[in-house]
């Protein structure tokens, strides 16, 4: 009898192979929010419905999930730029006032196509739910231009009118 150990590494790959196997098919799959990066939109323990999508199918106000090293990030794109014939994407979480560093088109896993919350089950594809992830990407990125203001009252004024009004867009989808 062989006795054969499968390390943590093994695994991930294993994983990672099977779900970029599963979305090439056609295929969505579910993840669940373990962190408070998107919220309010979407909360920890909330459940996201991904199907596979290229970079150029996407556009601002999409959620769409990345590959980081062996964990996957949920963020909403609020833009991209094509540099030496490769995409890259800017998202951010709705809950931050950084946007993630530009990351390349490779990395992308897929995009939001639906949202479970409390049993819930949303989908993003109504044109309203499109221009309403629209408008929070713009103002996502307002946010970060806002950051740049001076003086400081000024900018923590329009930080706090900026995010009241992302909370508005995020609460008029549910």
């Amino acid at each position: 009898m062989h006795s054969y150990e499968l390390n943590q590494k093994t695994i991930q790959l294993t994983a990672n192979d099977l779900i970029s196997d599963h979305l090439r098919a056609g295929r969505s799959l579910c993840f669940t929010m373990s962190t408070a990066s998107m919220q309010p939109a979407l909360a920890p323990g909330d459940k996201v419905l991904v199907s596979a999508a290229l970079p150029d199918e996407l556009r601002p106000g999409d959620i769409v999930v990345r590959k980081v090293a062996n964990a996957r990030i949920a963020h909403r794109l609020i833009g991209s730029y094509t540099s030496d014939n490769e995409v890259h994407l800017i998202t951010k979480g709705d809950n931050s006032l950084q946007a993630d560093d530009p990351w390349q088109g490779t990395q992308l896993v897929g995009k939001v196509i639906a949202i479970e919350q409390a049993g819930h089950k949303k989908s993003v594809h109504f044109a309203r739910a499109m221009r309403r992830a629209f408008v929070i990407a713009f103002l996502s990125r307002c946010q970060l231009s806002a950051n740049r203001i001076e003086p400081k009252i000024l900018r923590r004024m329009a930080v706090r009118i900026l995010r009241a009004g992302l909370r508005f867009a995020v609460w008029t989808i549910q």
